[in-house]
C-alpha cells in the first residue's frame, strides 16, 4: 500500500492501533495476576468487576506481580494515545476552510490532543503507585473528550463534504461518555461488589465503544483523505 501523505499514515495509523487495541487488551486480561478492589482473591481477570486500568497496575489486587500484563497495557495504550494525538492533528485538514468549523475544530483539535496526552498520564500513573494522579487524569481525560466529541460532531454536521454519518457515530458516543461521567461522578461506590461491577462494566463500554468510534472515524478519514 502505498501512502501518499503523513496524514493518510496518520489514519492508517488509527485504524491499525483500534484493532490492535482490542487484540492486546484481551492479551493483557489473560494475563492479569487476579483480584479486584472487593475482592483481592479473585482468580484472574473479572470482566464486570475489573477496571481496564488494573492491567496497567505492576501488583495486582491480589498481591501478586503484574509484570506481563503491566508491560501489554502500557505498550497498547501508548501506540493508542499516539494514534490518537496524530489522528486529532490530521483531521483538521478537513475543516481548516474559514468559518465556524475551522474554529471548532480547531478548539476540538487541541482538546484531543489533551486527551491523548491524559491517556498517556494515566498510564504512567499506575493505579497501585500513584492512585491520586491516577485517578484526576482520568476524570480529566474523559471529561475534555466530551468537549471533542462534541466539537467535532458539529463540525462534521457543518461541513457538507464530510458524510453526516460520522456525525452520528460521535453523537452515540457523545450519549455514552455523558452517561459514563454521570455515573463516574454520582454512581455507586466501587466499595461494594454491585457498585463495582456498575462502575467497571460502564468503564468497559466507554473504552470499547470509544475504541470502536476512532476505528470508523480513522477509516472515514482515510476514505476521504485518498478519495
Amino acid at each position: 500500500m502505498k501512502i501518499n501523505n503523513w496524514r493518510e499514515f496518520a489514519f492508517i495509523f488509527m485504524i491499525i492501533a483500534s484493532i490492535l487495541w482490542f487484540i492486546l487488551t484481551f492479551l493483557a486480561m489473560l494475563f492479569y495476576a487476579g483480584g479486584s478492589y472487593v475482592n483481592p482473591n479473585s482468580p484472574g481477570y473479572d470482566f464486570f468487576s475489573n477496571f481496564n486500568s488494573d492491567l496497567g497496575r505492576t501488583v495486582a489486587h491480589s498481591g501478586r506481580p503484574n509484570t506481563i500484563s503491566f508491560i501489554i497495557f502500557t505498550i497498547n495504550s501508548v501506540l493508542f494515545s499516539v494514534s490518537l494525538m496524530l489522528f486529532w492533528i490530521a483531521i483538521y485538514h478537513f475543516f481548516s476552510e474559514n468559518g465556524i468549523k475551522k474554529w471548532m475544530s480547531l478548539v476540538a483539535t487541541i482538546f484531543g490532543i489533551f486527551v491523548a496526552i491524559g491517556f498517556l498520564g494515566i498510564v504512567f500513573t499506575p493505579a497501585d503507585l500513584y492512585l491520586g494522579p491516577h485517578r484526576m487524569f482520568t476524570n480529566i481525560s474523559f471529561s475534555a473528550l466530551l468537549i471533542v466529541l462534541i466539537l467535532y460532531a458539529i463540525a462534521i454536521y457543518l461541513n457538507e463534504d464530510y458524510p453526516n454519518r460520522y456525525c452520528y457515530v460521535h453523537i452515540i458516543y457523545i450519549i455514552i461518555v455523558a452517561i459514563y461521567l454521570i455515573l463516574r461522578f454520582t454512581g455507586p461506590s466501587i466499595t461494594t461488589a454491585e457498585g463495582l461491577r456498575i462502575q467497571a462494566t460502564s468503564q468497559k463500554i466507554l473504552l470499547f465503544c470509544g475504541v470502536f468510534d476512532v476505528l470508523i472515524q480513522g477509516y472515514g478519514a482515510w476514505k476521504l483523505e485518498t478519495s
